[in-house]
């Protein structure tokens, strides 16, 4: 039987977008170190969740296809 190892990520919003993936990369290389194969991030993992809601003003969060 092969093991996989996973691991999950989940934070609270830090206010920029740029934090937010400077800290899901910390996740990673902790996650990586302690043996995970697949890392999955969070919904929305780079802004602020506003799944709940439709407003306009989180439409700038959205990213083009193809993405960075």
């Amino acid at each position: 039987m092969t093991i996989i190892r996973t691991a999950l990520t989940q934070t609270t919003w830090t206010g920029d977008e740029e934090s937010m993936v400077a800290k899901h990369e910390e996740f990673v290389r902790k996650a990586a170190a302690e043996g995970a194969q697949i890392i999955c991030f969070q919904e929305l993992f780079h802004g602020p969740y506003f799944g709940i809601v439709q407003d306009n003003k989180y439409y700038d969060y959205a990213q083009k296809v193809p993405g960075p």
